[in-house]
């Protein structure tokens, strides 16, 4: 059984791209997988209906109507219960344990909770309040993380840190998931750029916002006939706002291929966050070369001048942005590096290779 709070919507964000494609790995190898949406029992949506389509078992109303009755009803027939994000692994945890004692739990952390947030306070002044509410944050997730079987991490950073505070704990690392897509436009036709990313995610909108006050300015006389374009789900009206001649806010779309053949390159500006960023594998695995901060690339394996450059001074980041503008054979080399890097870390084959490993390590499974 895998419990999140809803349905994962893959179009919409890069964690539900993370949630399904677990599911789905899951699938391949062979396990009889069930979905429960903890906060959608009472409606069946598409998303709902994608996953049975592929053979994974989705509950909901009126068939069940709590993870009690589920338990009862199916007693004992679940191995593994996958707890997916902190708000699930918090206030569920002790209730399977105690529903269903022979199950086997393996925590997902889709990032690291703790870790985004004591980034973001370093950025930014925050209140006593928020402090303490941070420091609950990371007790909630520590805990949860100890008393799992088997923790999995998105990124190789986040696998160290925890290796650090947590050295008795199962962590396993579980990269994004993704096949690689390489577009067709070529480099002369190319001539925008572009941030991806959904915007219930905050340190999005940071990223957003930074951009364009300390960066952008620096490029637009240098690239007049560039657009910066800002894709992705939910944009707030502090990010609606900045649209322009220069800027194009899409909010949602449902087809990303024609934005990425728009574009020499992709930003991803992040100044906080944690996990591997969907926004940069997804870039990258259509051969778009992704300029990035440290935080957006960490903990990926990536090498920067080779499968990506990174910059974190805003006068360092518009440099990379004009030199890659206009340099075929860097864009090239960039282009095509990054295309096998996702094709040798981030396939479905190398996802199922450590899904078995997370399994192998799950004790009596």
């Amino acid at each position: 059984m895998v419990i999140d709070e809803l349905p994962p919507s893959p179009d919409k964000d890069s964690g539900s791209i993370t949630a399904v494609e677990f599911l789905r790995s899951l699938n391949r190898l062979g396990l009889q997988v069930t979905f429960f949406p903890r906060c959608q029992l009472n409606t069946v949506d598409a998303y709902m209906l994608d996953l049975q389509a592929e053979g994974i078992e989705v509950l909901y109303e009126p068939h069940v109507n709590n993870l009690e009755e589920t338990f009862s009803r199916y007693s004992g027939i679940y191995d593994v219960v996958v707890l997916f994000r902190l708000s699930v692994g918090a206030n569920l945890i002790d209730s399977v344990r105690k529903l269903s004692p022979a199950s086997k739990i393996i925590y997902h952390t889709v990032d690291l909770h703790f870790l985004r947030t004591e980034r973001e306070r370093s950025l930014k002044e925050v209140d006593r309040q928020r402090v303490e509410l941070e420091l609950d944050i990371r007790s909630l997730e520590l805990g949860v993380i100890a008393r799992s079987d088997v923790t999995v991490v998105v990124s190789e950073e986040e696998q160290r840190i925890l290796g650090r505070i947590l050295p008795m704990a199962r962590v396993v690392n579980l990269p994004y998931v993704i096949d690689v897509r390489p577009g067709n436009a070529e480099f002369e036709k190319r001539k925008d750029f572009l941030f991806l990313g959904g915007f219930t995610y905050q340190p999005n909108v940071d990223a957003v916002l930074y951009f364009v006050r300390e960066i952008f300015p620096l490029v637009q006389e240098e690239l007049p006939g560039a657009k910066f374009l800002v894709v992705g789900n939910a944009p707030p009206p502090e990010i609606q706002c900045l649209a322009s001649d220069r800027i194009e806010v899409t909010g949602y779309v449902p087809d990303l291929n024609p934005w990425f053949e728009r574009c020499k390159f992709s930003v991803s500006p992040l100044r906080y966050g944690a996990g591997i960023k969907g926004k940069v594998v997804m870039s990258m695995s259509r051969g778009v070369p992704c300029i990035t901060t440290s935080i957006a690339a960490e903990g990926m394996g990536a090498e920067e001048g080779d499968h990506l450059l990174v910059a974190d001074k805003s006068d360092d980041f518009a440099d990379c942005m004009l030199t890659l503008y206009k340099n075929k054979e860097l864009w090239r080399v960039l282009s095509n590096n990054s295309i096998e890097f996702v094709r040798n870390r981030y396939s479905p084959e190398a996802g199922d290779r450590t899904m078995r490993t997370i399994l192998n390590i799950i004790p009596e499974f």
